[in-house]
C-alpha cells in the first residue's frame, strides 16, 4: 500500500497508538470472560439454593457480589470502548494524534466513569482475596490469624488510599501518566504498585498455607484427598495469580517506558474480575477451601478412626473351627471422610 496513506506521525506515536487500539480489543476477551464466568456462578448458586441447601444470607451474599462485580465489569469496559473510540474516530485530529487525546482529555466524565469502576472493582477483587486468605487461616494458631488479618488489611488500606487518590488525580485537568513540565505524578504507578504489593503478599499466604495443608492432608488420608482442595488448579485460583501476572505484566514494561504497557492495563480491568469470579465458582461448587473444611491435628485423631464392625454373633466350637477352618467374619472400614477434612 501506498505509504501516503499512513498518518503523519513518527513511528514512536504510532507504535503506541497500536498499543492502545490492541489493548482495547483484548480488553472485550476479557468481557467475554466475566460474562461467561457470571453466568456460571449464578448457574451453580442456584443449583446450591435448590439441591445443597444453602442459607438464604450466604446466597444473597455471593448474589449480591457477583452482581455488582459483574456490572462494574460491563462499565469499565463499555465506558473504556466508548473513550476509544472518541479518541480514534471521533476526534482522530485531535493536535498530536488519538494517544495526546488519551493524555490530555481524561478528566471527561466518561473516562473518570471508567476509573471509578476500575477502583471499585479492584477494591471488590482485594476485599474477596483477603476473605479467602482469613478462611484458609482460620484454622491456625491465634498469633498467626491475627497476624494475617492486621497485615492485610493495612495493606488493603494502602491501596484503597492510593485508589481515592488516583481519582482525585484523574479527575483534574493536568496530564497524568506521564511527565509533563510543570510536574511527574505518581499516583498511577503507586496505586498499581500497592495493589501488586497486596495480592503478591496475600497471595504468597494463601499459596503457602495450602501447601502446607495438602501435605498434612496427604500424610493422614492419602494423595488423592490431599489434592482435591489443594491441587495446582487451586492454588492458581485461590491465589488470584492471574492478576498478579498481568500487574506484573504491566508495571515492568512502564517502569521501561515501553507502549507495551498500554495493552496490558486495560486488560486489567476485566482481569481484576475474573480472578474473584473463578474463586466464587469453586467456593459454590464445593472445590475450594472453606470453613467446613478446615482442620486441625487434634481435629484428624479426634474424628479419623479405624472403626470395626462385627456382624451378628453366633456360637462358634473349637470342633466348628477345625472342621471348616474358618474365624467369625470382621469387616474392617476406614472411615477418614470426617477428620481428613
Amino acid at each position: 500500500m501506498s505509504s501516503n496513506w499512513s498518518p503523519q506521525e513518527t513511528p514512536s506515536q504510532i507504535l503506541t497508538e497500536k498499543t492502545f487500539f490492541q489493548g482495547c480489543i483484548v480488553m472485550g476477551v476479557g468481557y467475554g470472560c466475566v460474562v461467561a464466568l457470571t453466568g456460571m456462578c449464578l448457574h451453580s448458586l442456584w443449583r446450591c439454593r435448590t439441591t445443597r441447601g444453602m442459607t438464604s444470607t450466604r446466597s444473597l451474599f455471593f448474589l449480591a457480589y457477583v452482581s455488582i462485580i459483574f456490572v462494574l465489569g460491563s462499565i469499565s469496559f463499555a465506558t473504556n470502548t466508548a473513550f476509544e473510540q472518541l479518541a480514534f474516530v471521533d476526534y482522530r485530529n485531535f493536535p498530536g494524534g488519538p494517544v495526546a487525546f488519551q493524555r490530555n482529555m481524561h478528566y471527561i466524565p466518561i473516562n473518570v466513569a471508567s476509573d471509578i469502576s476500575f477502583v471499585l472493582a479492584n477494591m471488590c477483587a482485594e476485599s474477596l482475596l483477603i476473605w479467602r486468605c482469613m478462611v484458609i487461616f482460620k484454622d491456625s494458631r491465634a498469633v498467626f490469624r491475627v497476624a494475617v488479618t492486621f497485615f492485610s488489611s493495612l495493606l488493603f488500606a494502602g491501596s484503597l488510599g492510593m485508589g481515592i487518590l488516583w481519582l482525585i488525580e484523574t479527575s483534574s485537568s493536568s496530564e497524568i501518566l506521564f511527565k509533563t513540565k510543570k510536574r511527574v505524578s505518581y499516583i498511577v504507578p503507586f496505586f498499581f504498585i500497592a495493589s501488586l504489593v497486596l495480592n503478591t503478599i496475600v497471595s504468597s499466604l494463601i499459596a503457602g498455607r495450602l501447601i502446607f495443608l495438602r501435605r498434612r492432608l496427604t500424610s493422614v488420608a492419602g494423595q488423592a484427598l490431599g489434592s482435591h482442595y489443594t491441587n495446582s488448579a487451586a492454588l492458581v485460583v485461590e491465589s488470584a495469580s492471574l492478576y498478579t501476572v498481568f500487574s506484573l505484566l504491566f508495571l515492568i514494561p512502564f517502569a521501561a517506558g515501553s507502549p507495551i504497557a498500554n495493552a496490558f492495563l486495560q486488560i486489567m480491568g476485566e482481569v481484576q474480575i475474573i480472578a474473584p469470579l473463578l474463586i466464587i465458582y469453586r467456593v459454590l461448587e464445593g472445590k475450594a477451601w472453606s470453613e467446613k473444611t478446615a482442620f486441625s491435628p487434634r481435629r484428624i485423631s479426634d474424628e479419623s478412626s479405624l472403626h470395626l464392625r462385627r456382624l451378628p454373633t453366633a456360637r462358634v466350637t473349637a470342633e466348628d473351627l477345625i472342621e471348616t477352618h474358618s474365624v467369625p467374619e470382621v469387616q474392617v472400614t476406614i472411615d477418614v471422610s470426617k477428620g481428613a477434612i
